[in-house]
């Protein structure tokens, strides 16, 4: 059973749906649906309600790139137009991406809240993870993304870091 199929017929619930790209899910059952296909549904829920403020914990966990990519996309949109978009995320090459603010905990304590360029620096990433990072410059060019942001630079393969590790180097596990 699809309840959101009987509400086609509802203006808000159709732009809820496409905004979140879910319009061809509409007939089919949210448990037969993939764990990224049920978060878009989910946001397009939440989206439906017309609340000004979303909450998500880790919104592109369980999608694809492409997908992950346009869905922080449209919560700039929704940021744009005046809703309050609060994220969390773990991923901090996401964070530096995708947000302006950030908030950096340490056992459940603030530790700096300010633009993300800022709050999550190497420096504070070496202090709390105990990891040595470097950051870079990137730009995404596909999708709705399109501004400078900073990321982290990935490590080198699992096996590669442990041997590294073995002798003594620093280095990166994220």
């Amino acid at each position: 059973w699809a309840p959101w199929a009987q509400l086609g017929a509802d203006a808000t619930v159709d732009e809820a749906m496409a905004r979140t790209d879910v319009p061809t899910l509409a007939e089919r059952r949210f448990d037969a649906l993939s764990g990224g296909e049920q978060r878009r549904v989910l946001l397009a829920r939440a989206l439906a309600t017309e609340a000004r403020v979303v909450l998500l914990d880790e919104p592109a966990a369980s999608l694809d790139v492409g997908h992950a990519l346009a869905l922080y996309g449209r919560l700039r949109e929704l940021a744009q137009e005046g809703y309050a978009v609060v994220v969390v995320l773990h991923d901090l090459d996401d964070a530096m991406r995708c947000t302006d603010r950030a908030v950096l905990l340490e056992a459940g304590r603030v530790v700096a809240a300010g633009p993300s360029s800022e709050v999550i620096s190497p420096e504070r990433v070496e202090a709390i993870y105990g990891v040595n990072v470097e950051q870079v410059r990137t730009s995404i060019r596909k999708g709705r993304l399109r501004r400078l942001k900073y990321g982290y630079v990935r490590p080198a393969p699992v096996k590669k870091a442990l041997v590294r590790l073995k002798e003594g180097q620093n280095i990166e596990l994220f």
